[in-house]
C-alpha cells in the first residue's frame, strides 16, 4: 500500500465532514457530557461544541497534504484508533535516548499498527515528556502472515514485524534525541549569553556611579588626605575590574560555542 495512499484514508477520516459524522454517532447523552467535561460553565454551549469537534474526543493530528513524509501524531497509546503498539524496550536493551543533561526526558523508538491498516506495521517514536508518539506513515511494512496457522502465530508475526520497525525506528529517535540535546545546550548558551551582557552593563553602571560618588565627595587629592577611604574606593574598583574580566571571559565563550 502506497503511502499516499494510507495519508489520503487517514486525512478523509480527520476531514470536517468526518468529525461532524462521528460527533453526530454520540448518543446525545454522551455528547452532552462531553461538552460539560471538557470546558467550563462560563462558556456558551455553542463554543463548548465547537471545542468539542474541533478536539474530536482526541483524535489524531495528520501532517499536511503537501508533506514530503507524513506523520501522524496521537496524544498517547491508548487511542482507539491503534490497534497495537509495541515499545522499543520490550526489544532493545534501554527505554530510549536521553533529550536533557539530566536524563529525565526520552525519545523512545515504537512500532505500530493502526486499527484502520492491521496488515501493516509503521516505525514512531514516543516523547516521555508529552506522552505524544508520532508514526511515520512512509516507513509502512506487510506483516507476514503467510505461515501464521493461529492467534499465537499472528501475534508472534507481528512481534516479529514490530522488532525489524523499531530497530529501523531506533535510529531515527536517537537523531532526534542529540538534536534536542544540542538545541537545549544551543538556548542555553543563548541565555547565559544575554545574562553575562546584562551582567557588564550593570559593571558599567558601578563603575559611572563610583566615579560620580568620588566627585561628590571629594574634588581634590583625596589619597593623601583620606587614605582609608581611597582604600575602599581601590578595593571597589578592583572588584569591579575583575567581575569585567572574568564577565568578558563568559561573553567570550558563549560566542564561541554558538559560532
Amino acid at each position: 500500500m502506497k503511502t499516499d495512499d494510507i495519508a489520503r484514508a487517514l486525512r478523509n477520516r480527520t476531514s470536517p465532514a468526518a468529525t461532524l459524522a462521528r460527533w453526530q454517532s454520540i448518543r446525545p447523552a454522551a455528547r452532552l457530557s462531553t461538552i460539560r467535561n471538557r470546558n467550563p460553565a462560563s462558556i456558551t454551549l455553542a463554543a463548548r461544541r465547537a471545542y468539542a469537534m474541533q478536539h474530536d474526543n482526541g483524535s489524531p493530528e495528520l501532517s499536511a497534504p503537501n508533506s514530503a513524509a507524513p506523520f501522524l501524531w496521537f496524544d498517547g497509546t491508548s487511542s482507539p484508533e491503534i490497534l497495537h503498539a509495541y515499545p522499543g524496550r520490550d526489544f532493545l536493551r534501554y527505554r530510549g535516548w536521553f533529550t536533557d543533561d539530566d536524563q529525565s526526558e526520552t525519545i523512545e523508538a515504537y512500532a505500530v499498527i493502526l486499527a484502520d491498516f492491521p496488515h501493516l506495521i509503521f516505525e514512531a517514536i514516543r516523547e516521555s515528556v508529552s506522552d505524544g508518539i508520532r508514526i511515520d506513515l512512509s516507513t509502512a511494512s506487510t506483516i507476514d502472515y503467510s505461515e501464521a496457522e493461529s492467534d499465537y502465530d499472528a501475534s508472534e508475526a507481528r512481534r516479529d514485524a514490530a522488532r525489524d520497525a523499531i530497530r529501523s525506528a531506533d535510529s531515527t529517535a536517537e537523531r532526534e534525541a542529540e538534536s534536542e540535546r544540542e538545541h537545549q545546550a544551543r538556548a542555553q548558551a543563548e541565555q547565559e549569553l544575554e545574562e553575562a551582557r546584562a551582567d557588564l552593563a550593570a559593571i558599567r553602571a558601578d563603575f559611572r556611579n563610583l566615579c560620580h560618588e568620588l566627585r561628590e565627595i571629594c574634588s581634590g587629592p583625596m589619597p593623601t588626605i583620606y587614605p582609608a577611604a581611597a582604600d575602599a574606593i581601590r578595593a571597589q574598583v578592583r572588584a569591579l575590574i575583575s567581575r569585567r574580566s572574568e564577565t568578558l571571559d563568559t561573553i567570550a565563550e558563549h560566542k564561541q560555542a554558538l559560532s
